[in-house]
């Protein structure tokens, strides 16, 4: 399935097996730089959803957080 996220499109997945975080084993990821939001088959059905919208939350935290100001060099007056 595809969502878009702020001006971006991510691929949400249910994945078999356990996902990690670098060593850490976690029920999802949002990987921004892939664009994927990933959900572990292994977590239980009743809390599935809770787990999707945390995952789409720290994706959407990712577009929408402003970015640095542009700094210009000379007049731009």
């Amino acid at each position: 399935m595809q969502l878009e996220i702020g001006s971006r499109a991510y691929q949400f997945q249910m994945v078999p097996g356990p996902l990690r975080k670098g060593r850490q084993r976690c029920a999802s990821v949002c990987d921004a730089v892939g664009r994927r939001i990933l959900v572990s088959s292994e977590v239980p059905p009743e809390v599935r959803l809770e787990v999707a919208v945390i995952a789409v939350t720290e994706a959407w935290q990712r577009e929408i957080i402003p970015r640095p100001p542009l700094r210009f060099i000379g007049n731009v007056s």
